[in-house]
């Protein structure tokens, strides 16, 4: 079976500054992928390119097997940047307007708005809503025609907690239906909950790569806290395969490689002598893999 997307060898350049350098990659059938970096890592820039919103300067990518990508447009739902809507018309009829321009029925209109809370609000026009209503409604767009794929660049932006929490369990609920989705976001708690892999960039280029899971169990955090923090300091420079994530008056939260280190910096803290109030190892979390993948790249 084709993969829904592959992409190959995709570089896009602003002027002397590369923003997408030779990135390869795969999404299958399926697949919740997350496009992860720190600003101006080219997240924005990769999805506008597969959207063909913007044109590459090298390299090719293909929807759905086929490289004439305008024929997937129709079984894409796509959430990009800051959404537009006709700010004197209301959520329905701004609905409507994309429904029709798309070709696609009004039938599922009703159903859509209900499942974002906004049917009570269906007649009121977009300059009333508030920053959240309004991305809410963008994610409600994407969903018209029903479209196999979705795209969606930040789509937590602007959201309180529960409408976060009403974004991810609907990308959830899409999954289930076997759609795939592709989100770029900076909320790395929100993508550990939903996505299955994840791609990180920084300066155009994938650095990291795989299922969430997999990343997750390469590598150890240790929690160190001690008085005795310069020599901990002095020490931890020493040890390799092991970054600073985070520092505090107590002590460091450290990425290990692997299970050697963990033992090896045990050792080499009782041997210096350094006395712990707290030693704790644990899997890192979405954001500490993410700080120690990006500090070493």
């Amino acid at each position: 079976m084709a993969p829904i997307l592959q992409v190959d060898s995709l570089s896009k350049s602003y002027g002397s500054v590369l923003a997408l350098n030779q990135l390869n990659l795969t999404v299958s059938k399926g697949d919740v992928i997350g496009i992860l970096g720190p600003n101006g890592s080219g997240k924005t820039t990769f999805l506008s390119l597969i959207l063909g919103i913007k044109s590459a300067n090298g390299g090719t990518f293909s929807w759905f097997g086929s490289t004439n990508n305008k024929l997937a447009n129709n079984r894409i739902g796509a959430l990009l940047e800051i959404p537009y809507f006709y700010p004197y018309l209301s959520i329905e009829k701004n609905l409507r307007i994309s429904a029709m321009a798309r070709g696609y029925g009004e039938t599922d209109i009703p159903q859509i708005l209900q499942k974002f809370n906004l049917y009570e609000k269906r007649k009121s026009p977009c300059y009333t809503l508030s920053l959240g209503m309004k991305q809410r409604l963008a994610i409600a767009q994407t969903l018209l025609g029903n479209p196999e794929v979705l795209v969606l660049d930040e789509p937590t932006n602007g959201l309180d907690p529960e409408g976060v929490n009403e974004v991810r369990n609907l990308i959830k609920d899409q999954s289930l239906l076997g759609k795939t989705v592709i989100i770029a976001s900076h909320n790395l708690d929100e993508i550990q909950k939903i996505c299955s892999h994840v791609v990180i960039l920084k300066n155009g280029v994938n650095i990291s790569h795989g299922k969430v899971d997999d990343l997750l169990n390469f590598s150890q955090v240790a929690i160190i806290e001690t008085p005795q923090t310069h020599e901990l300091d002095a020490l931890l420079q020493s040890t390799p395969g092991c970054k600073v994530l985070e520092r505090n008056i107590a002590g460091v939260i450290v990425s290990l490689r692997s299970e050697t280190n963990i033992a090896e910096l045990n050792t080499s803290l009782a041997n210096n002598g350094i006395t712990l109030n707290r030693f704790e190892v644990r899997r890192p979390t979405l954001e500490e893999l993410f700080l120690s993948i990006v500090k070493n790249n």
